[in-house]
């Protein structure tokens, strides 16, 4: 899943991910708000959540919000500024090429679901 305002990130990130045919894109809007994109991803269970980092700057905990009850979740939050992305539980990645965003969206195995 993709979040955020259509800039030339957005379409730089979706063309890429919709260049790999083994990946389903479901791209959100920005202008839905970060409550729209929390009820999201609660109905439809997405492996990944990809975020502008400048569209969720006013919602600091989303990343937190977002994986609260959904524990497989992963949340990558892109930053062209410095090219860097941050990998949500806390890890930070440089990145230099396009294909370093897919090996970290693709990096981990969905977890199982916990009861504890």
């Amino acid at each position: 899943m993709l979040w955020g305002h259509e800039n030339l990130l957005g379409y730089s990130v979706e063309f890429l991910l919709n260049s790999r045919k083994d990946l389903e894109l479901v791209k959100l809007s920005g202008e839905m708000g970060a409550e729209a994109l929390i009820e999201e991803v609660r109905k439809t269970h997405p492996d990944v959540v990809v975020i502008y980092q400048l569209d969720c700057s006013s919602n600091a905990d989303l990343p937190v919000r977002l994986m609260e009850n959904q524990l497989w979740l992963k949340v990558i939050l892109v930053n062209l500024e410095n090219n860097s992305v941050e990998v949500f539980n806390k890890q930070k990645v440089q990145i230099s090429e396009s294909s370093d965003l897919l090996s970290i969206v693709e990096g981990c195995p969905r977890l199982p679901c916990s009861n504890q």
